[in-house]
């Protein structure tokens, strides 16, 4: 199941979550919660954060910076997406930076 919501801008960017958890979102055995932005110019969405339990364990992957380690949490779905929702400013400040230098 997947559900997807608006977040604030960041420099006149729209950024958006976007949660997914298997087999639902009220008890999931598997979930990920990632920030992410439409582009336009790609016509493609562009992943910032993710937080997922891939690789058998939760994780916040910093998809704006290459070959970063993964972040290993105890976190489950709910408070993945707080913590992105809190954090994600940061990421799309830093994902830009990074970018568009």
């Amino acid at each position: 199941m997947k559900r997807s919501f608006e977040l604030s801008e960041y420099a006149g960017r729209p950024y958006h979550l976007v949660i997914r958890g298997e087999p639902d979102l009220t008890d999931p055995d598997e979930f990920a919660v990632t920030v992410y932005y439409n582009d336009p110019e790609r016509g493609s969405s562009i992943p910032v954060a993710r937080i997922d339990t891939d690789h058998g364990q939760s994780h916040l992957d910093k998809l704006f910076l290459e070959d970063a380690p993964k972040e290993w949490m105890d976190i489950d779905l709910w408070d993945a997406v707080d913590y992105l929702i809190d954090h994600h400013p940061e990421y799309a400040r830093k994902h830009r930076d990074l970018t568009e230098r």
